[in-house]
């Protein structure tokens, strides 16, 4: 009895790619976030390239803009009635 097995690719989401993906999917650009957060929108867009780590940056800061973008988007998505 032969049996085929099929392989399916998974490809994983990075978390930098999931951040950027929900902000696409809001219509947001960078600097749209970033003035919401007061952050630059060159850490934001660093985040989104998964460069969580940063030789000037401690990883304690770091972790707070990884926060900081993912509440935004909770609370964002709460606000407009989508969670």
């Amino acid at each position: 009895m032969n049996t085929i097995v099929e392989q399916t690719e998974t490809t994983e989401i990075s978390f930098g790619d999931k951040l950027r993906q929900t902000r696409e999917a809001l219509n947001l650009s960078l600097e749209d976030v970033a003035k919401a957060i007061s952050l630059r929108p060159s850490i934001l867009e660093k985040l989104e390239n998964n460069e969580f780590v940063q030789k000037n940056v401690p990883s304690t800061f770091l972790r707070g803009y990884v926060r900081s973008y993912a509440k935004f988007f909770y609370v964002f998505l709460m606000l407009n009635g989508h969670i």
